[in-house]
């Protein structure tokens, strides 16, 4: 399992280049070994989604999905990391690389699981498929959105599914993720009138921003305290992540030219309590103020349903398997959002689980588990394989 690991870590699958391909033939090379079953499904756009099968005995009960991505997000700087992240060093008991935590453990650890399940029991009553996806770092939309549309999947009969959450850093309990949040990403655009900088009477289009950026930055610094009398994961967030006055090309912006336009762009987090619609018409009411700024949804997804009485059969499955192994268990009310919504969409019941205990290091500089947690996150995901399939 760690040498799996470790080939894993080393296929570099971060954009623009991800080494998709080199992923499947991984698994499925481990797949024919273990004799286990397995479909490649193309998305019809130069990806596709390794599907992995153990049946079970009753087709008629909806399956179970072990869900990972295989995508990674790039290495910023390599000189900031102690490892080669693409280079699935162990040292000292812990494991780097980039998607040690996101989601490449996560994976194995799943993949192992049924492979010790096999060996020790042996046979299944509900069905379970590991799915491998691409394309989630950039949002799922050509990844999950895609295969949650194919006719493969509705072949599948999914009823549960399980996706990633994040580590607990808690040696004591771990998360299981009950909801997330979605997002609205979108851009904002403000015109007034190209002038000399020395110009008193003039429409700035960047002033004119600027205010309009100002309302939201206090939205978000009131929304920072929110966040000492309730989780994150339920509170609106709203990020200005990029700023632009004017036409920006080399050499051609002048120090006392005030430019006739003005863009941001703005990514909006939207709690499982909010309707997306309500989260829309608070902006729409904001933006309405300001005459000269007009907006454009860049992307979104569908609204879907919370239950916040999460705790249904399949969550108590997921509690009694991280409790046989001495663990508690905390409900994860998530900021971000991964390919888990996709599966909710299709009415699929589902939550997210990372099943290692060192600390929160997602996208980080020395990205890593420990050999012990991705040992435990195995024996986690056999024991829910046990207790709900078998």
């Amino acid at each position: 399992m760690i040498n799996f690991l470790q080939e894993y870590l080393r296929i570099d699958t971060s954009f623009p280049q991800p080494r998709y391909d080199d992923v499947i033939a991984l698994f499925v090379r481990q797949a024919q070994k273990d004799g286990f079953l397995y479909e490649i499904v193309s998305l019809g756009n130069d990806y596709s989604v390794l599907v992995i099968t153990m049946p079970g005995s009753d087709q008629s009960l909806p399956s179970l999905v072990l869900s990972h991505h295989m995508d990674v997000v790039p290495i910023v700087d390599y000189t900031s990391w102690n490892h080669d992240p693409f280079g699935g060093i162990v040292n000292d008991g812990i494991i780097y690389g980039r998607g040690t935590q996101d989601m490449k453990g996560i994976g194995v650890a799943q993949y192992f699981a049924l492979k010790k399940f096999l060996s020790e029991q042996g046979t299944l009553k509900r069905t379970v498929h590991l799915v491998l996806l691409p394309d989630e770092e950039r949002g799922g939309f050509d990844g999950a959105r895609r295969f949650v549309e194919h006719p493969y999947f509705k072949k599948m009969n999914i009823g549960y599914a399980l996706d990633e959450g994040i580590p607990s850093g808690n040696s004591s309990f771990l998360h299981i993720k009950v909801s997330e949040r979605k997002p609205i990403q979108a851009s904002f655009i403000s015109h007034g009138s190209m002038a000399h900088g020395s110009r008193i009477n003039v429409k700035n289009a960047a002033h004119e921003l600027v205010a309009f950026l100002r309302k939201l930055a206090t939205f978000q610094d009131c929304q920072q305290l929110n966040t000492l009398g309730q989780p994150a994961g339920l509170l609106l967030s709203v990020n200005i992540t990029s700023l632009q006055f004017g036409t920006i090309k080399e050499g051609a912006v002048a120090l006392n030219v005030i430019s006739d336009t003005a863009t941001a762009t703005v990514d909006i987090r939207v709690p499982p309590t909010m309707k997306l619609q309500d989260a829309s018409d608070y902006l729409k009411k904001l933006v309405d103020r300001y005459p000269a700024i007009s907006y454009k949804i860049e992307a979104t997804v569908q609204e879907r349903s919370y239950d916040p009485i999460f705790r249904n059969d399949f969550y108590q499955s997921l509690e009694r398997a991280v409790q046989k192994h001495s663990l508690a268990v905390q409900p994860l009310h998530a900021e971000e959002s991964s390919d888990l919504r996709f599966y909710l969409q299709k009415g699929i019941i589902g939550f997210g689980i990372t099943p290692f205990t060192c600390k929160e290091n997602l996208h980080g500089t020395n990205e890593f588990i420990t050999i012990k947690d991705l040992e435990m996150g195995r024996d986690i995901f056999c024991t829910i394989i046990k207790d709900f399939c078998a």
